[in-house]
Formats: C-alpha cells, structure tokens, sequence
C-alpha cells in the first residue's frame, strides 16, 4: 500500500502505524463518517447483490482500522442482513485504537420496528443495539441518540438508503470511499440513494494497493 495524498518527500510502503496516524491522529474528537466501496463503474455491489464481493484485501484493511478507531457502527437492518453483520470485533492489530473504551466498538441497527435481526451474532465482539428509523426519525436524531450513550465517534456503513438520507441531512463530516479495481455492468445500486444534494468536498487522503483506491473527503466549511 502506497500513500497517493498527502504527498510524501520519498515513497514507503504504508505501516499499520502509518494508517493510524492519517485516519485517527487528529480525528479522536467528535466525528461522524461514511465507509463505503463501490467498483470502477459506480456500483455498490457485485453481481450477488453484496458489497462484500467487491471489497479487497486493502479495503479490509482500513475497514479494521475505522471500525477500532469508531465508538458505534451504524447499518440498516437491510444491510446487516443482506451482509450477514455481527457484533464487532477489533482485531489485535488496532488494538491500541481501543486504549481506554471497551475492546470492540458497538454495533447500532436502524430498524423500523427498532430490533435487532435475529440473525446477528453477539456472543463475542461489541455491544448490539437498535434504534427505530421511520419516516419521522431524523438522522440527527439518531446521531443525538448515539451520543447520549457516549457513542462519540460514529462509523456509518449504509446501505445506500441511509448513506443517502445521512448525505441530505448534513450529519457526515467525513467521507472514506474505496475504488474496487473491476467492472461489473448490470443495474447494481449507487453508494447512495436518495434526495438530490450538492456538498462541496476536499481531499484529505489517497492510498492505492493493487489497483485499489482508498480515498477520504472532508466537507468544505
């Protein structure tokens, strides 16, 4: 893995340390941001329907780190089903990330009828909870829930529904998005579905690994 941006005086291979400097370093404050991946050709999921079969060795990587680095991850019922989620669990490589919180971030479901899918394991990993997410729950809500329960730095993972509304409603501050190196035509969804938005964005990180691109925005005040 190489670092793109910030431009480096010589080029190194990326350490573990290194990673943790550029996405946690100067971001332990409160701070909401979106992860999430889609191939070359804008889709969000491979030819199953999963975004699990477009993400690469690179993106699992930084997807361990923000998921250290987060106080709660924040997913659709939707998406914790289709990707078949369970509690997190910080691998020991980050785990210096965790210094002082819990050992594993929690894991907060988005839910109409405010519970969690049966189908996701708990017995090892972070906390699992759910909010109820309707028509007449707001994303600040949501964000103002999470940090009544000292969930200060939060990690959404979508789906693009949530992606979208969160987008719309001006709660993400942070935008970290892989580039799959590969096509996969068809109709698959955008990283985001819904109203239309225009957020002025700047770069503030480019890692490329074996095609994969690992970018992070900032919103422009």
């Amino acid at each position: 893995m190489r670092l793109l941006l910030p431009v480096r005086p010589e080029a190194s291979e990326v350490t573990d340390d290194d990673l943790i400097e550029l996405y946690a370093g100067a971001s332990s404050h409160k701070l909401v941001r979106l992860n999430m991946a889609a191939t070359v050709d804008g889709s969000a999921t491979g030819a199953d329907g999963r975004s699990g079969s477009i993400n690469t060795d690179a993106d699992h990587r930084v997807f361990g780190l923000l998921r250290a680095w987060a106080d709660v991850v924040v997913a659709g019922s939707g998406t914790v089903r289709a990707e078949e989620y369970d509690a997190p669990v910080t691998e020991q490589r980050w785990s210096q990330l965790r210094a002082g919180r819990s050992a594993h971030p929690s894991l907060c479901v988005l839910s109409t009828g405010g519970a969690v899918p049966a189908s996701v394991a708990s017995a090892e990993g972070g906390d699992v909870f759910a909010l109820q997410s309707d028509s007449t729950t707001s994303l600040h809500d949501i964000v103002t829930q999470l940090r009544q329960r000292g969930h200060d730095r939060v990690l959404l993972e979508g789906g693009p529904t949530i992606a979208g509304l969160a987008s719309a409603a001006g709660i993400i501050e942070e935008y970290c998005l892989t580039w799959s190196p590969m096509v996969v035509g068809g109709d698959g969804p955008r990283i985001m579905h819904g109203p239309a938005i225009a957020h002025a964005l700047e770069p503030v990180s480019l890692l490329e690994s074996d095609g994969t691109l690992i970018g992070r925005w900032r919103i422009q005040d």
